[in-house]
């Protein structure tokens, strides 16, 4: 009886929220508009999925490959000031909801009786890498500074809170993580049809030869607009792929894995290539006490030499044909050698965050060489330039503390099932960072989401 009176008054307290927030959501129509009808749809779903966090987390990793898809509020408040130049792609927004929910979830916990724990994963190296951030603004002129503060707000503050914090106070279970892999794979899927689909058009094609290329969808290009913009999701899609291949043996989890693989490796990014290559050195050398080496020579071998042969000379012959690479790996170095120089004038703490791009801009013979100055290719470029060895330092220290806690976990555990899902974190959080070594979406929702992942396993599954 006490239960079912319970029941009926929490039907109709949920009954009343729901009125009352009908009615709010038309009065802040009719008397602001669009924006109050977008604010009582976001408090709406603030509510609604603060008691689904999970299913908003699903969301949110469907949407972390999408950067090339940018959403800009202007466009929706036309006429409002306060909404001129805020665009972001789907997921930083819906991340900013989500932490909204977390907390909403969490304070409804705490007035439940309840004493919920929060983890912050690597927090004293996040938190010391974000100190080295803001020393390293004492570089950039006093009129520029509030620009750092922006960037350590957004690519550091917002970044760690809305993938690895909420990655794991959300991701508690094998099931969820098996989930959220599982939705990579299927994004991974729709990528690499789309760049199969481009190689049977032949949308990129030099000497007779084909790229794998993404494809727009209705004027947008969701997977962005360059190869290896598409091989950069189908890594973390191919090791995410991989896990099922090793915990299910099917044919369907074999020729997905294969087909995400191929695909990827016919966008011939050097990148994808490389992250191939070195994540599986790093591995077989971390694990080699564990891999079966003759059963995969007897099996590899083979195809490894036909495809080291033929990759050699796709390479040979895209160096020797095509200019757009030439200039590439010209723009590539002169921006290696700018973000050494910087190193070398500011090498304790950096030019300050965010200064890479104003201060390449500032050069005019690059400008004139390769036009508008893009960001630095790759990480370690990034970090010792604008927060010089001190920064790259902590950052470095964080890779390895988490690859030794993902290698120990695999050593100490009997169980086949947690070896895989340990060898498959140490993968999933290695094979992108080398990736990023040499491109520029270091501080995207495409890398962290994967990176959260990983850190996830270390301490709840």
């Amino acid at each position: 009886m006490i239960a079912q009176t319970i029941s009926t008054r929490s039907t109709r307290l949920k009954f009343l929220v729901v009125i009352l927030a009908t009615v709010l959501a038309f009065g802040a129509t009719i008397f602001y508009g669009t924006f109050g009808a977008v604010l009582a749809g976001v408090v709406f779903l603030i509510w609604f999925f603060s008691s689904r966090l999970t299913i908003g987390w699903y969301i949110l990793v469907a949407l972390s490959p999408f950067i090339g898809w940018q959403i800009y509020l202007e466009h929706y408040f036309r006429g409002s000031p306060f909404f001129a130049g805020w665009n972001a792609p789907p997921v930083e927004f819906w991340a900013i909801l989500m932490l909204l929910a977390f907390a909403l979830d969490y304070v409804r916990q705490l007035f439940d009786g309840a004493q919920p724990r929060l983890i912050f994963p690597r927090a004293k190296y996040f938190l010391l890498f974000g100190a080295s951030a803001f020393l390293s603004l004492i570089n950039i002129p006093a009129s520029e500074r509030l620009a750092g503060v922006k960037f350590i707000a957004h690519f550091f503050l917002f970044t760690y809170f809305a993938y690895v914090f909420l990655g794991a106070n959300i991701v508690k279970s094998k099931i969820v993580w098996e989930n959220s892999l599982k939705i990579l794979v299927g994004v991974g899927i729709f990528g690499a049809a789309t760049g199969a689909w481009s190689l049977f058009i032949g949308a990129w094609n030099v000497g007779g030869l084909e790229r794998a290329v993404p494809l727009p969808i209705g004027g947008i290009w969701p997977l962005g607009d360059q190869h290896i913009l598409l091989a950069e999701f189908l890594l973390i899609a191919l090791i995410s792929a991989w896990y099922f291949y090793l915990t299910r043996k099917t044919f369907l989890t074999g020729l997905l894995t294969l087909f995400i693989g191929v695909v990827g490796l016919l966008t011939w990014s050097r990148s994808f290539w490389l992250a191939i290559i070195i994540t599986g050195a790093v591995v077989g050398f971390q694990y080699r006490a564990k891999i079966n080496w003759a059963g995969i020579a007897q099996k590899f071998l083979p195809l490894l030499i036909i495809l080291l042969f033929v990759v050699g000379y796709w390479f040979y012959f895209m160096y020797s044909a095509d200019m757009v690479i030439g200039s590439s790996n010209s723009a590539r170095a002169s921006g290696a050698e700018f973000a050494w120089e910087l190193a070398r004038t500011y090498p304790l703490i950096g030019a300050g965050v965010g200064s890479f791009v104003p201060r390449l801009s500032e050069i005019y013979y690059y400008r004139i060489d390769f036009g508008d100055a893009v960001d630095a290719l790759g990480w370690p470029q990034k970090i010792l330039a604008e927060q010089g060895f001190l920064g790259f330092g902590i950052f470095v220290g964080l890779i390895a503390s988490v690859l030794y806690s993902l290698r120990s976990a695999f050593l100490a555990t009997g169980s086949r099932a947690n070896r895989i899902i340990y060898f498959s974190a140490f993968c999933l959080f290695l094979a992108p960072l080398i990736f990023e070594m040499f491109t520029t979406n270091y501080y995207s929702a495409r890398l962290w989401v994967p990176l959260a992942l990983a850190l996830a396993v270390i301490d709840d599954l």
